[in-house]
């Protein structure tokens, strides 16, 4: 049976007359890394607030680890949403006190998640002086001073250079590997959650879109050979005979093939030994990217969700 760290059920929120949430069913399972993936003003924002008990919703239940979400299971639940509220004129080590207070975390475990972060050997310096990625760092470092079991965060990469990108994926990963944190992320920026995450859920317009694994994701984006040629239906009957190939699509004169770049060039000397004249033959790889914007063209943007997601 499936062990849940966070789910929603019909989770709805208006602000005004926009909405913002619609009847949103989210489904984190422990040991994740769920990229949750969608424009600006998509919801991410404000779902990942009413998880937390920051806002509340006009509709809909949440479930921590189980349980209904409640002060008792969100002790369990670390974050960082939007930025981190840093003390900007003490050092690291100083922030990291102050926020072990609340946490009852003592002086090794500041230590540790210091160093965890790769934080511990900043000494004396003010976060004032710290580049973005460093108070990003920082700003993860805080929110597992409580140990918890689940780590929510909101664009962590946002505005970074590659390397502090970088050095936030190898952090998340690596917590996730060693500790079993299991890790709810938002972002609008496709490539960084590909190379972290292994479900997805994308949301658009207020609405969850579809979740979906990353190995379906890759199952989906895959790879197609396209050709143009004198007689593409007669390139079908071949295609099925010689290559047992069933879904194949004829499309304005052109056939897509789902299949391996590795045997495009069978496939054409398979259609020219038969008498096809194969003018073109192209290799095309459907992108997340491209996945991701088919799936959101099901929803209208002026559905009236607003800008405060």
């Amino acid at each position: 049976m499936d062990e849940f760290a966070l789910r929603t059920f019909g989770l709805s929120k208006k602000f005004g007359n926009k909405s913002v949430l619609n009847k949103v069913n989210l489904n984190i399972r422990k040991g994740d890394i769920y990229g949750f993936i969608g424009p600006n003003g998509a919801g991410k924002t404000t779902a990942m607030k009413i998880a937390l008990g920051l806002i509340s919703s006009d509709e809909g239940e949440i479930e921590v680890f189980g349980q209904p979400a409640n002060y008792k299971s969100c002790r369990k639940v670390g974050s960082l949403i939007e930025a981190p509220g840093l003390y900007t004129g003490c050092s690291a080590y100083e922030n990291m006190k102050r926020f072990a207070i609340l946490n009852s975390a003592s002086n090794d475990d500041i230590s540790f998640y210091l160093r965890m972060v790769g934080l511990e050997g900043v000494g004396n310096k003010q976060v004032k002086a710290f580049s973005l990625g460093m108070k990003q760092r920082l700003g993860i470092a805080i929110a597992l001073l409580g140990n918890p079991e689940l780590l929510i965060l909101d664009e962590p990469v946002n505005g970074l250079d590659p390397m502090g990108m970088r050095d936030v994926r190898d952090i998340i990963q690596f917590i996730n590997k060693e500790r079993g944190v299991t890790f709810f992320i938002s972002s609008h920026l496709l490539g960084e959650l590909e190379k972290v995450a292994n479900i997805y859920g994308l949301i658009n317009c207020g609405c969850l879109v579809e979740e979906i694994t990353a190995t379906e994701l890759a199952r989906r984006c895959g790879y197609n050979v396209v050709v143009r040629c004198n007689d593409p239906e007669m390139a079908l009957i071949i295609l099925k005979q010689k290559f047992s190939i069933e879904n194949a699509e004829i499309s304005n004169g052109l056939i897509t093939i789902p299949a391996d770049p590795a045997v495009s060039g069978r496939i054409n000397e398979g259609l020219v030994s038969s008498g096809i004249e194969v003018s073109e033959l192209i290799i095309n790889r459907i992108s997340f990217e491209d996945y991701l914007l088919r799936k959101m063209s099901q929803f209208n943007v002026g559905s009236g969700v607003g800008q405060y997601a």
